[in-house]
């Protein structure tokens, strides 16, 4: 469904079609948001549901400073840091804490990969030792958005209930109105999803479609 017949149902399920309680502005705002959550959701249960693949020019550091790159912008959760030597082929880099690659650095020992930083950043170790152009590939899952009314909900279609009730959620609280009953009807949704997945054939799983395959790798 497009965004704008999401907001027209989720306004019949509210009683609300003729924009008394909630504007369309607000209710957007509240898609946006509940697409958060059923992210959150979808990869808890299929972790390689969402890819976006980016490649940066490795840099040099200067002398006594850390390589210090920012992830892509509207990035949700990091599925893999990859490093090249020639922009072609791509070895991924396991992931470090800060303090067992600087214990590392003092006992002379050799540890390689990507420590998280803050919210944002990462940083290479040990830091690139030349420039090259598209040396670093970066796999995100992205923060899903519906920017306007003709844009299709980005989720596989098995979830786009459970999103509408997250946004029905949303919109009663911020009126005031009791939470139970949803709370219960996303809990009950929530709970059957590891069961859609699992199948008696092989592989163990099943994979949804993503409508139009915006986000894959």
């Amino acid at each position: 469904m497009q965004r704008s017949d999401l907001r027209t149902l989720l306004r019949a399920w509210l009683l609300d079609t003729v924009e008394v309680q909630w504007s369309d502005t607000r209710i957007d705002r509240y898609v946006n948001l509940a697409l958060i959550e059923t992210e959150k959701h979808i990869l808890a249960v299929d972790p390689e549901a969402f890819k976006c693949t980016y490649t940066a020019a490795t840099t040099v550091a200067d002398t006594g400073k850390d390589n210090i790159y920012s992830y892509p912008a509207g990035t949700f959760a990091v599925h893999e840091v990859a490093l090249s030597s020639d922009g072609t082929s791509y070895v991924p880099l396991q992931r470090l804490s800060l303090r067992n690659a600087r214990e590392a650095q003092a006992s002379g020992a050799s540890l390689s990969g990507f420590i998280p930083w803050d919210a944002h950043h990462f940083m290479l170790w040990p830091s690139a030792s030349s420039v090259v152009s598209a040396g670093l590939r970066v796999t995100v899952a992205p923060v899903l958005v519906l920017a306007d009314d003709s844009q299709q909900n980005p989720l596989p279609i098995p979830f786009e209930t459970l999103l509408m009730k997250h946004t029905q959620k949303m919109c009663l609280f911020d009126v005031g109105e009791s939470l139970d009953e949803v709370n219960k009807e996303i809990r009950e949704i929530e709970e059957r999803t590891p069961r859609f997945y699992l199948t008696a054939s092989e592989p163990a799983f099943i994979v949804p479609v993503i409508p139009g395959g915006r986000y894959s790798g």
